[in-house]
């Protein structure tokens, strides 16, 4: 209930129930307890707020406290700020009194039996303190850690890592935070009289980068910092090729005017580059979002409405507490599986169904992408009459669902570069453990509208890839979006790099918030007349709610006014051109948004390969239909060869 809370078009924080910062699991002799050891990992790499670190130096001596950080030989996060961060913290430390010590193990359980045996004397009275979080894959962690201690019968104190939307006060009217906790907090950036260049060095990484990247956007502001530092964000944000493209297009003002020009030096949002440099800090810990309304509230004061560094812990906190709200949660074992992990710096929510929840590793995957305005749950039907078949993995793209919804320039290369990822960091992972690597992954890619482009891109860039693990052996298409054109040819690399001569962002922003302000009242409406089969599934299935609740999470504009600045896109044939595997065209005959029947017929002339299914349905036919969408691709997939199990029989 607490989930679907909101008031006033923004996700409200009114309904959360307030708790200390930290938890206490059998601490009734903890003041007696003579050695507590601290523990460290990706997600809480720093000294200033540190929950842990403020309860230990309360109550022991900084002589009897251990500080060890874990880690795992197979790394926990792909995050290349990580080594840096690490030795951030280890001088931080140090600069408290203290060493940082390192254990390694083949998995994180031996990593900590190894520091307990090294720490520890038998029978010693002793605590381990560590903090919480509901994000993947430090969540795993900390069950592991916890379930290790509890065979040994160590105490342990459970801290909420700093930044939890429940140490907020939140007023959606006002859309003011008042920090609970800030009495408690180390406030050392405000007592800093550093000059600007001596603070760290680029260099440094870890907690230091994370200040150091504050202070610079306060002290030069958003234009100067963007400029200086927009290259390191697209090199953060992009990693493939044309992504990297497609935001070097947006870095030069063009000939916008020179009022505009003194406000925003390029065609990125404001707060853009600074969410793409410290989403990934935040991700390793090395920052909190209590921390950024800390730093120099003053300033923060000074600009009650438009304060980047507030939008950034407002946004953060929001999507942390949506995890913790659905993390907690009991399992059906009818339903999805959600997890949530970080994504560039960013929170991802994904999703797992098959049967009895078992994943098997004999199954195909396949993988669901929804829509634009859409989420995982409109493949919830289709995939519970899948799932004995197959293992079936969804996600909320960035921007979409209960993912978060960054400042950032959205386009079809940062989704497509999502799902490739997920594929790769989720997918193929558990395939490997569970047959040690020794078969072929077989992936089919499915999605809806925008998310039907998304796919057909990612079986591309799958095809790219001869040697990996992982193939794409099927594409099935819901209606999907993009252009269908036989005469273009290849789009070349300069296409993708032509410098953008649009609006301003903030222009599209004003603009996104407008649409937003208009299409908001008329969900309902719009999803009956895109569901014309069966338009009373909209109330039933709750799909107007969900779609109304995502819209309402901070940020959720920009993806509107990111359609403003999109690259060029290559057309379904090219893209169909590079993979060459079978397609399932499942197309829902009574969309109302084109001639559905002359797209399906020119899709099917694309190329051979590509089998067409007509049904009576509208524009999101999986989720409008599910039967009869499930029961056409298990007899495509069939015929495919792609079913190990003969099947479903239901």
């Amino acid at each position: 209930e607490q989930l679907w809370f909101h008031t006033d078009r923004f996700s409200s924080f009114a309904s959360v129930n307030r708790f200390s910062e930290c938890r206490y699991f059998r601490m009734s002799s903890i003041d007696s307890i003579p050695k507590p050891i601290v523990l460290f990992w990706p997600g809480n790499l720093r000294v200033r707020d540190n929950s842990c670190l403020q309860y230990v130096w309360e109550k022991f001596r900084k002589d009897d406290i251990a500080y060890v950080y874990l880690e795992n030989k197979l790394p926990a996060l792909s995050n290349n700020l990580s080594d840096a961060a690490i030795q951030n913290l280890a001088k931080n430390i140090n600069l408290n009194g203290g060493s940082l010590l390192r254990f390694s193990g083949s998995d994180y359980e031996s990593a900590l039996n190894d520091a307990l045996d090294a720490l520890t004397k038998k029978n010693e009275n002793l605590a381990v303190v560590y903090t919480t979080s509901f994000v993947e894959p430090i969540r795993t962690i900390c069950n592991t850690v916890t379930t290790t201690l509890g065979k040994r019968n160590i105490k342990a104190v459970q801290c909420l890592g700093g930044g939890t939307a429940n140490e907020y006060n939140f007023n959606s009217r006002t859309k003011v935070f008042n920090n609970k906790f800030a009495k408690s907090a180390i406030n050392h950036f405000n007592s800093s009289s550093q000059p600007i260049n001596e603070v760290t060095s680029n260099d440094e990484g870890g907690e230091d980068l994370a200040f150091h990247y504050v202070r610079e956007y306060i002290l030069l502001g958003e234009s100067a910092f963007s400029s200086k530092y927009v290259e390191k964000y697209i090199q953060q944000l992009g990693r493939s090729d044309d992504h990297l493209q497609s935001l070097r297009r947006l870095m030069t003002n063009g000939g916008r005017s020179s009022i505009l020009s003194r406000v925003q030096a390029n065609h990125f949002f404001q707060g853009e580059v600074l969410s793409g440099l410290l989403s990934p800090l935040m991700e390793l810990g090395c920052i909190s979002p209590r921390q950024l309304l800390q730093i120099k509230r003053g300033v923060l004061q000074q600009q009650p409405f438009n304060c980047r560094l507030r939008n950034e812990a407002i946004r953060k906190a929001w999507h942390l507490h949506l995890a913790s709200l659905e993390s907690t949660s009991a399992v059906n074992t009818t339903s999805w599986t959600y997890s949530y992990r970080y994504w560039r710096g960013f929170v991802q929510r994904d999703a797992f169904m098959a049967d009895d929840t078992q994943f098997d590793p004999k199954k195909a995957a396949i993988v669901c992408i929804h829509g634009f305005g859409g989420s995982i749950n409109q493949f919830t039907g289709m995939a519970a009459l899948l799932r004995k078949d197959f293992n079936v993995f969804a996600l909320d793209s960035l921007g979409f669902g209960h993912s978060e919804k960054p400042p950032v320039s959205y386009n079809q290369y940062l989704w497509r570069d999502q799902v490739v990822e997920f594929i790769d960091s989720v997918i193929v992972p558990q395939y490997i453990a569970a047959t040690g690597g020794e078969q072929q992954i077989k992936v089919i890619v499915a999605g809806n509208s925008i998310g039907g482009f998304t796919a057909t891109s990612v079986a591309a860039e799958l095809a790219e890839r001869h040697d990996h693990i992982a193939t794409c052996q099927g594409l099935v298409l819901f209606n999907p979006s993009g252009k269908i054109d036989s005469s273009l040819s290849d789009l070349p690399p300069e296409a993708v790099a032509t410098p953008y001569n649009g609006p301003a962002p903030e222009l599209l922003r004003v603009f996104g918030k407008t649409v937003f302000s208009l299409l908001q009242p008329r969900i309902q409406r719009t999803c009956e007349w895109l569901y014309p089969a069966r338009p009373d599934h909209v109330v039933r299935s709750g799909l107007a709610e969900n779609i109304y609740r995502d819209s309402c999470d901070p940020g959720a504009a920009d993806v509107i006014a990111s359609g403003g600045k999109l690259p060029k896109p290559r057309s379904l044939n090219q893209l169909l051109a590079q993979y060459r595997g079978p397609v399932l065209l499942c197309q829902g005959a009574l969309d109302p948004l084109n001639d559905v029947r002359s797209r399906a017929e020119a899709f099917g002339r694309i190329r051979s390969g590509i089998s067409l299914d007509l049904l009576e349905l509208g524009h999101c036919p999986m989720d409008e239909g599910p039967d009869l969408v499930a029961a056409s691709l298990l007899q495509w997939a069939t015929g495919q060869g792609l079913l190990t199990t003969g099947g479903s029989k239901d």
